[in-house]
């Protein structure tokens, strides 16, 4: 899907439906990204994995279409988790306290080792 300055990527890797979103993320270009969810919602693969590190910026409107897929995914028993946000972006997680509630790691091999041994009684993940 293209909008304007925003592309969604997709690949299946490693058991997990990969999204790569590039560009700018904002309210408009959030739309695709909230079709793509829709669209994803009955995949057969249990893990998304969203590498953020070419989302050049983003806005509440965006940040909002990522916890949106969050909520939506880890409500049907699917694991998500966000990879490689830029400084800005990972400044902007902190900042919002989202950091704190969303899985974001620094690379897809640290998010991948994150779901492959979880003890009994791991909460949530959350880690950076």
């Amino acid at each position: 899907m293209r909008l304007d300055t925003f592309q969604l990527l997709e690949a299946a890797e490693e058991g997990a439906l990969v999204l790569r979103p590039s560009g700018d993320l904002d309210y408009h270009s959030a739309l695709p990204l909230r079709a793509w969810v829709e669209a994803n919602l009955k995949s057969p693969l249990p893990t998304v994995l969203v590498d953020l590190s070419d989302v050049a910026f983003i806005d509440s409107g965006g940040l909002g279409a990522l916890i949106g897929m969050w909520k939506r995914f880890t409500g049907l028993e699917h694991t998500v988790l966000f990879i490689s946000p830029s400084p800005q972006l990972a400044r902007l997680l902190t900042i919002t306290g989202l950091s704190g509630r969303l899985p974001v790691y620094d690379t897809a091999q640290e998010a991948f080792a994150s779901i492959r041994y979880r003890p009994p009684d791991a909460s949530p993940l959350v880690h950076h």
